[in-house]
């Protein structure tokens, strides 16, 4: 199991904001990590349910080893922008993978948010 501070720092990394064995700045980590934290509550929107609950820099990422990549790769193609800088085309390739990957390992009928069923009372005809 890796940290937070390894997610953030690998983020970077591929990013090339940072480089290997170079700590990022205290305003660069604190950006990273509320980025990370606002993309995974957000996920539960996109029926990934994480259960998650805030993280801070000396956590252990507290999801499964095979959750890592998606979530590192998904990081650092949401904070590009933020920092002024290109997403290259395998980083984006790896994270939409990771993404749709952890969606179908997610993928439980019982999870999805549906629209409730109306009731016919309810309803009317402006015909009539």
């Amino acid at each position: 199991m890796i940290t937070v501070k390894d997610v953030v720092k690998r983020a970077l990394r591929l990013l090339s904001i940072t480089q290997a064995g170079e700590s990022p700045s205290a305003p660069e980590f604190t950006d990273t990590l509320s980025a990370l934290n606002s993309m995974l509550f957000g996920w539960q929107l996109d029926a990934i349910r994480l259960e998650h609950v805030e993280l801070y820099s000396d956590d252990v990422l507290p999801y499964e080893e095979s959750h890592e990549e998606p979530i590192i790769y998904n990081l650092a193609t949401r904070i590009a922008p933020e920092f002024g800088v290109a997403v290259s085309r395998e980083v984006g390739v790896v994270a939409a993978r990771g993404f749709a990957n952890l969606q179908n390992y997610y993928d439980d009928p019982d999870l999805l948010i549906t629209q409730p069923a109306l009731d016919p009372s309810l309803m009317w005809n402006r015909n009539s």
